[in-house]
């Protein structure tokens, strides 16, 4: 950008030819910031928008410096001496005879008002940049500054902002293109595309591959200009599939720019050139990384020297602070990567200087040995926190294994995948581990034990993902072969795995067959993991051949195996063939609880094809409960998990239950489409119905058969035979008439909470964009869909929005005191900023905290649903008409009361607004049962009134006032003789906890009872 500079105008800002566009959340900080910090740098990559951040944040604040601004560019400064004479003439400050420049500036600024002075691009200058900032800081009060480099400058009293890539939506959902557009790399994208051909727009056509170029260019502005300035001869899609050699691409830029940001490689070239020898060593070896990685793959893969982790901690704390390479936070460490452009440069650099094959081979080795830990620790079931681990670095296990297969022993290369697959099952990397399974096996030797170990793994991963004719063979081969071995570990496995597969076929006496050749081996060569699993599916199969007993005995036995030797994922699983048999045995609410305590482990482990499968159960113990929403809810997730998976079986489970849930609510032609889906999906897997699930699955059949005649089920079962799953799964009405969500919708966004452990959606007339609860266990959902807990990054930004949903609005100091109470100034401003960022990431927008004459606020005005708002406002309305129509009172206060599932964020931390907020709630909910207990007892339902006050009672015993409500509706009806029971109860209570009798008025009323007086 170019600068006009001269003393006697008050600013010489450069004046971009541009718009700025997007970083709300950066310019609403800084705008506070720069009001009260002294130095404040802007670090950050080249290209990523340093320099036109500082312009806009100097633009906006001019108000604020009646002493003038001025902008210095040292970017051209070949020479750091002349740095001090670079800002003298900023000023219009000349040399004097006898003094330094500095000594003369310090003076001439002492002399004037309140100024900011902004030096752009330090970093090849800086330690002089750092002795200028200390000695006009020094001298000069009323000065401040602003900077901008690739590392902060280093000296007390310097605010470091990183100034991060634009945002660009995450791959974990779908989007809308409107939704798209508002984002800031796609809006950068889309303006600069428009300024080289006006013609551009973002349409449904192009959004994706608009998406995609962002996301390849991890944000960065002036990757993102030169992309855009490509549209006059290549469309979005052109540009996507040249993005794998970005520089080929992103070649020109608009030639008034500075040199180094005329090209992207221009820029990186000016990064590269600052490095010393070992730094510039170490960030050619990071290259090999793809994605994320640790500190301890650095040190094993990049150190120059052996043994020497300390040289290269030093040189990869420069690499930070220098802003080539990112950090980030996973579950409590410090993770880092380069931005994908950065790593394309410096993968260029590597190669050119021949460096690329020993990295790759070092980057093998230690990746191929840390799945051989993870693997023998999850055989043995050391620790299940592996799946994390392996999760975090699976970019990295790809890179390794596809550099393997081409360079390394083949047998090393079988050893690597062969341990990864309890990761890719649990973790539903299905159809990904077999195909790396089977390239590996393509090469390695016959009649090895490393054949053995690929060939099992690769039947396991085939069995969960396309059932029995894709692994029956592989089993086979598997079992000759450890025969062959006398391996007697891997045999019993072996034998255990034929014996699931023939289960899952239906092959019940072949599949107890090979359980019981499989159990003796391995107490054998005591293998504490595959008793428990070799139980609990005996006791599984047992079921399918109708002995209860024994099936539940088994199975109750394969838990306590996997308990005692902690296998976690075994423990679950076996929970779940528990709860099965106490399903079919038609204990309901024993099967319910053994699901449960599986679906938390589950969860917790991140075992997705588990957790959907226990989650197909629960919805079918709900359903025979008769809770059909709950049921609607556990069968809609399951779908979603398996569709994620490709597990054709596990979708049509799912839509078999919704089949069921939709003839439940009397709509035969929703079942019957999606029966014929499922059907078409088990055909396609090869699996018929279980023998346990026929009588469910008959049952539901024959009320499809009650609700359509034979020719319009054979057409809808036909024409849902040619439907996809998920068009199957959303065929019929979004909300079916009668359910209790239609139910609890009304007209002005109150709505009452479907049961609790359905996943609850607050609704308008259709799903709002957010859904929040608060009541109880607080959840968030975003369009239907949960915000998990990585979404928020922080937990404070999860609290500040509860925090604000509660309040018209706060300031920062309000919030400060509230969240942050033992942070001073300084610490609140560097907190708040990213917690709000990560906040609005989450929601899915800025538009929703809105910042406006210094104070933030949750934006009412967009498509929400919030249950404590529902819940009070029900309450209002309850008591507006609680004179003139108490029946509608009743009913609004029982709406209310439905959604109150438990304290305001149940369990959550205890701040003394939240305490406060959970008190005015806790009372609010007491005084509505009191309030509904009255409109009862004078409607003369004496019973529910009783049942009401019970109700207050158990969530507060010392309530008095319910005590003598609930005597006076006994003896209403014509129980007096527990009516004074529970006085003498009461009595009892306050004596034991309190040492106090009751009230007087208490005491009375029991006498008038006693004495069979009306009450």
């Amino acid at each position: 950008m170019p600068a006009t500079s001269t003393a006697d105008t008050r600013d010489n800002l450069p004046h971009p030819l541009t718009s700025f566009i997007g970083r709300v959340d950066e310019m609403e900080s800084l705008g506070l910031l720069i009001q009260s910090a002294r130095l404040i740098t802007l670090t950050g990559v080249g290209g990523c928008g340093k320099t036109r951040l500082a312009r806009e944040v100097a633009a906006r604040a001019l108000g604020n410096f009646p002493g003038g601004v001025r902008w210095v560019e040292l970017a051209s400064l070949n020479d750091d001496a002349l740095a001090p004479q670079a800002i003298a003439a900023a000023w219009g400050v000349v040399e004097q005879p006898g003094r330094s420049i500095l000594e003369t500036l310090v003076e001439a600024l002492a002399l004037r008002g309140k100024r900011l002075l902004i030096l752009d691009n330090c970093e090849h200058v800086l330690d002089t940049c750092a002795q200028c900032a200390q000695l006009l800081l020094d001298g000069c009060p009323e000065l401040t500054l602003l900077t901008t480099s690739r590392e902060p400058l280093g000296i007390a009293g310097e605010d470091v902002v990183p100034v991060a890539p634009l945002s660009v939506p995450d791959d974990q959902r779908t989007y809308e293109a409107l939704e798209l557009a508002r984002t800031d790399a796609i809006s950068l994208f889309v303006a600069r595309a428009r300024a080289v051909a006006p013609s551009f727009a973002l349409s449904g056509e192009n959004v994706h591959d608009v998406l995609r170029i962002c996301r390849k260019l991890d944000g960065i502005p002036l990757a993102l200009e030169l992309a855009a300035a490509r549209v006059r001869l290549l469309s979005a899609q052109q540009i996507v599939a040249r993005l794998d050699h970005a520089f080929r691409v992103l070649g020109d830029g608009s030639r008034t720019a500075p040199p180094r940001h005329q090209t992207l490689r221009a820029t990186l070239d000016w990064s590269y050139g600052l490095l010393s020898p070992p730094e510039a060593a170490l960030f050619r070896r990071l290259s090999v990384f793809v994605g994320s990685f640790s500190l301890e793959a650095v040190e094993a893969v990049c150190a120059a020297r052996h043994g020497e982790p300390g040289d290269t901690l030093d040189e990869l704390g420069r690499m930070v602070d220098k802003s080539l390479v990112m950090t980030q936070q996973r579950a409590g460490a410090t993770r880092y990567r380069l931005l994908e452009i950065i790593r394309q440069y410096a993968r260029e650099k590597l190669e050119a200087c021949a460096e690329d094959t020993s990295a790759c081979s070092r980057h093998a080795e230690y990746y191929g040995q840390l799945a051989q830990r993870a693997g023998v620790d999850l055989d043995a079931n050391e620790s299940h926190q592996w799946f994390d681990v392996l999760e975090s670095e699976h970019e990295n296990l790809r890179a390794a294994i596809g550099w393997s297969l081409e360079h390394a022993d083949p047998e090393d290369v079988g050893m690597m995948v062969a341990s990864l697959w309890r990761f890719w099952r649990v973790r539903g990397h299905l159809a990904e581990g077999r195909r790396w399974l089977e390239l590996a096996l393509a090469n390695v030797s016959d009649k090895t034990p490393v054949r053995a170990k690929v060939l099992q793994a690769l039947a396991i991963l085939s069995m969960h993902h396309q059932g029995y004719a894709s692994a029956a063979p592989l089993v086979e081969e598997t079992l000759a072969l450890y025969r062959a071995l006398n391996d007697r570990r891997g045999l019993a496995m072996t034998l255990l795995n034929a014996g699931i597969l023939a289960h899952f076929h239906g092959d019940y006496p072949q599949a107890m067959t090979y359980f019981e050749q499989s159990l003796p081996i391995c107490s054998e060569v005591a293998w504490g993991h595959a008793i428990a699993l070799c139980l609990s599916s005996m006791g599984f199969t047992v079921l399918h051949l109708g002995d209860i007993p024994r099936a539940r005995a088994l199975c109750a036995e394969g838990v306590l195996s996997a308990r005692a030797v902690s296998d976690v994922p075994a423990t679950a699983g076996a929970l779940t063939n528990l709860g099965i048999v106490l399903l079919v045995s038609q204990q309901y609410e024993q099967a319910t609880a053994r699901f449960e305590e599986s679906l938390r482990v589950r969860r917790e482990i991140g075992d997705h094809g588990g957790t959907a499968h226990t989650l197909r159960f629960l919805g079918r113990a709900a359903q025979e409960q008769g809770d059909i929403a709950r049921a609607e809810a556990y069968y809609l997730e399951s779908f979603a998990l398996r569709d994620a998976l490709g597990e054709d079986e596990g979708m049509a489970e799912a839509l078999e239950g919704l089949a069921a849930v939709a003839a439940a609510r009397g709509d035969g032609v929703t079942a019957a489409k999606r029966l014929g889906a499922a059907a078409t999906l088990r055909e396609r897997a090869g699996m018929p119905i279980p023998a346990i699930d026929r009588p469910f699955y008959d049952q539901w059949l024959a009320r499809i058969r009650d609700l359509l005649d034979e020719q319009t089920l054979d057409t809808v079962w036909e024409s849902g035979r040619l439907l996809t799953p998920r068009d199957a799964r959303d065929s019929g009405p979004a909300t079916a008439p009668g359910s209790p969500v239609a139910a609890g919708a009304d007209g002005d966004g109150g709505a009452l909470a479907t049961p609790e452990a359905e996943r609850p959606a607050l609704v308008k007339t259709a799903r709002p964009q957010l859904s929040i609860i608060a009541l109880g266990e607080a959840r968030v959902y975003r369009c239907d869909e949960p915000v998990d807990a990585a979404e928020w990054t922080y937990s404070r930004a999860r609290e500040l929005l509860f925090y604000l949903l509660c309040r018209d609005s706060a300031t920062k100091e309000q919030i400060g005191l509230a969240l942050w109470p033992d942070s001073d100034t300084d610490q609140l401003r560097a907190q708040l900023h990213p917690v709000l960022h990560h906040l609005r990431h989450a929601l899915g927008g800025t538009d929703w905290i809105v910042y406006e004459r210094g104070r933030y606020r949750f934006n009412r005005t967009l498509d929400y649903a919030f249950d404590v708002e529902a819940f009070e406002r029900r309450l209002e309305r309850a008591t507006r008409c609680q004179r003139d129509d108490p029946a509608q009172a009743i009913r609004h206060v029982e709406q209310a009361l439905k959604l109150y599932r438990g304290d305001f964020l149940a369990g959550e931390h205890e701040r003394a607004w939240l305490e406060r907020k959970r008190e005015e709630l806790r009372g609010r909910y007491r005084e509505a049962l009191l309030t509904l207990g009255q409109l009862h007892f004078d409607a003369e339902a004496y019973a529910r009134a009783a049942q009401t006050y019970r109700q207050l009672i158990a969530a507060d015993p010392y309530q008095e006032r319910a005590h003598r409500e609930l005597m006076r509706c006994l003896t209403r009806q014509g129980e007096r003789g527990q009516a004074l029971r529970t006085y003498e109860q009461l009595t009892e209570l306050l004596r034991r906890e309190l040492e106090a009798t009751p009230a007087p008025e208490t005491a009375a009323l029991a006498n008038r009872v006693r004495c069979g007086d009306s009450v």
